[in-house]
Formats: structure tokens, sequence, C-alpha cells
């Protein structure tokens, strides 16, 4: 049923509908690399190696690049990943309705709280934050319609937040750099159709 790479990846059919085209994991247990050099992962701007995995955890090295994880088929998706650790300046690097560098929704810590925000042609308006970071929480950043919510272990920290009619039709998921230097940053991210 898993069909498993050499780069510790895995897709897994979705059974049930949504038209999702799979549930992409990555655990990042492999040799320490750039993300891009997974065959898995497509860096969209920025430079090479803005995301990298180290000891088995992903770090943001720098801010501008967007990474996509192969398409949800699904305009109603998610994308989830553990925090390792906590901190003011830690990335929000879960990403959904990715457009390209400059255009997608993404969730993760920021300022000591959770938080969501929209990149609209490279301005990012942060729409909601709730609650207080934890190590070791695992974030999901869920899209439907024109909302966007996020869950922490499981539970709704913020509710479905309008996007403005913003970002409706893409069905990309994956990592956004928009903070470097956040050390062990994040760990077994999934993505998948809603």
């Amino acid at each position: 049923m898993f069909a498993l790479s050499p780069c510790a990846v895995a897709v897994a059919p979705v059974s049930g509908g949504g038209g999702g085209g799979g549930v992409f994991t990555d655990d990042f247990n492999r040799a320490n690399e750039n993300l891009e050099a997974s065959d898995d992962w497509t860096r969209v701007g920025g430079s090479a190696g803005a995301a990298s995995i180290n000891s088995n955890i992903l770090d943001i090295n720098s801010s501008g690049a967007v990474y996509t994880c192969p398409d949800t088929g699904s305009t109603n998706h998610y994308a989830q990943a553990q925090f390792p650790n906590t901190g003011s300046s830690l990335s929000r690097p879960l990403a959904v309705r990715i457009v390209d560098e400059d255009n997608y929704v993404c969730a993760g810590q920021g300022g000591g709280a959770w938080e969501i925000t929209k990149v609209l042609a490279g301005s990012a308006t942060q729409l909601a934050n709730a609650g207080t970071q934890s190590a070791g929480a695992v974030a999901r950043l869920e899209v439907s319609g024109g909302n966007a919510r996020l869950l922490i272990d499981s539970v709704e920290i913020i509710g479905w937040t309008s996007l403005g009619g913003d970002l409706s039709s893409s069905t990309l998921a994956g990592i956004a750099c928009r903070h470097g230097n956040s050390a062990g940053d994040t760990d077994n991210f999934e993505a998948g159709a809603l």
C-alpha cells in the first residue's frame, strides 16, 4: 500500500472523497541535504538550500523560497508537521494553496503564539493568531473553500478564518521559508486532501 523511496518518503492512496492525489509524508530521516535534493520536493523561487535536512529534522535556513510536495489533487487540503522547538523567531513553514513563492497561505509559530498568514504578491498579512507555542506540538493547517483553520495536537486553536476571496484554486501544499535560522524547525511533515 505504501511506496517508499530511498529518501524515506511515503505516498499512500487516500480512500474516499475529496478528489485527492494521496497522502504525502516525509519524516526527514535521511542524510543531511538540501530539501530540493529530495525527489518529491520542488523548490519554487528563493535560493538553493533555503531549507535543509540536518540530523533528521528540517531546518529553515533563509527566507524567500517555497517547497511543494506532490499535488494533493484537491483545493480542499491540509499540511501538517511537528514543531520540535519553540522561539520568537521561528518560521511559519506549513503552506497550503501555494501558487508560487509570492502567493500562498502559511501557518506556524511566531512571536510566542500560533498564527495563520496570507501571502499575496509577496506581502504577508496575519489573518489570526492564538494559543501558546509548545515544543513537540503537531500543527495542522487546513484550507476548505475560502477559509483556513489551524489545529494543534488535534485541537482547533484558530477556527475557520476567511481568506478574503484570495488563493482559491491551488491544490499544492508544502513548506514556506518565511524566516531563516530556525534550527530544528520542522519534522514529520504530511499533506493531503481533506
